[in-house]
C-alpha cells in the first residue's frame, strides 16, 4: 500500500520508479516461489474477509494521484507555454527572453547610482514602468485557463479509464474468487472428513 502511494503520488517526478517497482515484484515472485516450494510446501489456502475496505482506499488513492500529476505536469512544467509559443513562432530562439520580466533594482536598494539598473526575472508580470508593475499580464491569465482546461481533461479522462480498468478487473477476476471460495470448501470438507476419521480411531482405541 506504501510503495502505491509513493509510485502513483510521485508519477511525473521519479519516472524509475514504475521500473524499479517491477523489479521489486519480480524478485518478490521469485522468493514466494521458492517458500511456495522448498519452505512451505502445501500451504492451505484461507479467504480473508478483510480486503474490500483496501480496494476502496487503493481506488481513492490512484484517483487523487490522478489529480495530483495533472497538478504538477501543468503548473510546473513549460510544456503549455512552449505549445502555445511555437503556436506563433517558428522556434524557441526568443522564447526565455520572452517569458522574462524586467524588474528595476531601485525598488528594493533605492535610488543608489550603484544598483541603478535593471534585471530580468522568471514571470509574466508588467514591467517596472507599466502602470500595473508587477502584477500577472493578461498572458499569463490566459495560459492559467489553458493549464486549467488541460488539468480538467486530464482528470475526466484519466479517471474514466481507471473506473472502467477497475470494472473490467472485478468482472475477470470475479469468476476467479468463485473458483477460489470452491476450492476452499473443498479443503474444509477434507480437513472435516480428516478429523471425523481421527475421533472414529479415538474411540475405537478407548
Amino acid at each position: 500500500m506504501i510503495l502505491h502511494g509513493f509510485l502513483v503520488f510521485f508519477a511525473t517526478g521519479n519516472f524509475a520508479g514504475s521500473l524499479f517497482t517491477l523489479f521489486n515484484f519480480l524478485a518478490r515472485l521469485r522468493l514466494d516461489a521458492y517458500n511456495f516450494i522448498y519452505s512451505n510446501q502445501r500451504p492451505v489456502p484461507k479467504i480473508i474477509y478483510n480486503l474490500d475496505a483496501w480496494n476502496g482506499v487503493l481506488l481513492f488513492i490512484t484517483i487523487i494521484s490522478v489529480a495530483l500529476n495533472a497538478l504538477v505536469s501543468m503548473f510546473t512544467s513549460d510544456s503549455v507555454h512552449i505549445r502555445e509559443y511555437l503556436m506563433n513562432n517558428e522556434n524557441l530562439s526568443e522564447y526565455y527572453k520572452d517569458h522574462m520580466s524586467l524588474f528595476n533594482q531601485n525598488d528594493i536598494f533605492g535610488s543608489d547610482p550603484i544598483y541603478n539598473q535593471t534585471c530580468y526575472y522568471r514571470g509574466q508580470f508588467y514591467p517596472y514602468n507599466h502602470p500595473m508593475k508587477y502584477k500577472y499580464t493578461m498572458e499569463h491569465w490566459r495560459l492559467s485557463v489553458y493549464k486549467s482546461v488541460g488539468l480538467l481533461i486530464f482528470e475526466l479522462l484519466g479517471g474514466t479509464i481507471i473506473l472502467s480498468l477497475n470494472a473490467l478487473i472485478n468482472v475477470i477476476f470475479k469468476s476467479t474468487d468463485n473458483v477460489l471460495i470452491d476450492g476452499t470448501d473443498f479443503f474444509d470438507s477434507q480437513k472435516k472428513k480428516y478429523e471425523s476419521v481421527q475421533n472414529l480411531f479415538k474411540v475405537s482405541k478407548d
